[in-house]
């Protein structure tokens, strides 16, 4: 067996402007990445030479923009092994593309849908909103723990059940769900499947071929690439029973008095002018998110992992509340203490990023986990270090003189 060639963690944070301006100890990716100077530069060049329209005129600089438009989607269709009958739609993220999907069904009175106390907010709330039209939501709960299986799931289903609406990983546990488990059996009943892949899809090599579910999302700010861009991809099964829910320029073929029709083909869901510059950026991004997900990264990363689960344990004060060590998410809580407290403590005494709170996910925290406060929540990326997870731990070990007394870490 060939042996692995070791992550390089310096080449790849010289990629980062940020990284090398003592901006601090960022431990926040699960929340938004950082962003690498190749991204930078395609959103500057667009706009100071290269700025024009797409898809509506005959001018070079604007077949040019759509040219590279139409590049990117092949490129990240290709890292996605998009099937070919399916469509990859460009939007301002996974909120976005979830919403879509909710609103592209033609909903009946009887229909169920399912999905799960473990959802991020933009999961949950827009199937929660079909409520008020007569849809019956039904909330997929752990049977013991916190972690879900197909089988806590796929027991909801019944004869009205229309769609199934599951994380691919969760921002708060960090688990991976059985997606292929979940949509082969969907699909065996004729169920659709929507999967949130905002949380994997920096971090996991994504195959839509193998996956098989009707609907993926995800944001390209969560995956090195710039806000306010992401994608949706839907399956054909998805699109015989989907109609777009946003019209406007663009995607209308024929207007005749009160009569239109709807453009066949992707353009058909890209309504209005695109984040020309973002769809750019993001594709500037996308060789910087294949090395993020090879096996060198991802190694890289599971250690750090290992390195602050191992450091937390030592705290008896502290639960552990991620449930995957595979995961580039580490989520406790510390005894007695507010979360937003400890990490206000560790940005002002080290410059050290981490997220506090309910993280969009508030029925887990308030149902599962019982902290109507939420929790602390470590989330790495490759560019991180040793020396910032050593650094974590010792702040966090001075955060009170009790911890202080268990470390042994070396004071400046």
């Amino acid at each position: 067996m060939q042996e692995q060639t070791p992550f390089n963690v310096e080449a790849f944070r010289d990629q980062f402007p940020i990284l090398a301006e003592q901006y601090g100890v960022y431990l926040d990716s699960a929340a938004t990445t950082l962003t690498p100077k190749a991204v930078i530069d395609a959103e500057v060049q667009y706009y100071a030479t290269e700025r024009a329209t797409v898809g509506r005129s005959d001018y070079r600089a604007a077949i040019n923009a759509s040219q590279k438009i139409e590049a990117v989607r092949e490129r990240l269709s290709h890292s996605l092994n998009k099937p070919s009958s399916s469509y990859l739609i460009f939007c301002p993220g996974a909120t976005a593309a979830l919403n879509i999907a909710a609103q592209a069904l033609s909903w009946q009175p009887g229909d169920n849908i399912i999905t799960t106390i473990v959802e991020h907010s933009s999961n949950f709330l827009p199937w929660l909103r079909l409520h008020k039209f007569g849809i019956e939501i039904r909330i997929a709960r752990p049977d013991t723990g916190t972690q879900l299986n197909s089988n806590d799931i796929l027991s909801l289903v019944d004869a009205h059940t229309r769609l199934i609406a599951v994380t691919h990983v969760s921002n708060v546990t960090g688990e991976e769900l059985p997606i292929q488990e979940i949509t082969a059996e969907a699909h065996r009943k004729g169920i659709l499947c929507v999967v949130d892949g905002a949380q994997a899809f920096g971090h996991l090599s994504i195959d839509l071929t193998e996956l098989d579910c009707d609907v993926y999302a995800a944001s390209a700010h969560k995956a090195f690439g710039p806000t306010g861009i992401g994608f949706l991809a839907l399956s054909g099964r998805a699109l015989e029973q989907m109609d777009p829910p946003w019209v406007g320029g663009g995607m209308v073929n024929i207007l005749e008095g009160l009569d239109y029709t709807i453009k066949s083909g992707v353009s058909g869901w890209e309504a209005g002018t695109p984040n020309v510059s973002g769809i750019l950026g993001f594709g500037a991004s996308l060789p910087i998110r294949e090395i993020a997900v090879s096996p060198p990264a991802v190694l890289h990363t599971k250690k750090l992992v290992e390195q602050t689960i191992e450091g937390l344990n030592r705290f008896p004060e502290i639960q552990l509340l991620s449930s995957e060590t595979s995961s580039s998410i580490i989520t406790f809580s510390i005894k007695d203490q507010r979360p937003h407290r400890v990490s206000s403590f560790l940005d002002e005494t080290a410059h050290i990023m981490l997220r506090a709170g309910l993280m969009c996910a508030i029925p887990l925290h308030q149902d599962i986990f019982a902290r109507p406060h939420g929790s602390l929540r470590v989330s790495l990326a490759p560019y991180n270090t040793q020396d910032e997870i050593n650094l974590f731990l010792q702040t966090l070990c001075s955060f009170s003189e009790t911890y202080a007394k268990i470390f042994s870490f070396p004071r400046k």
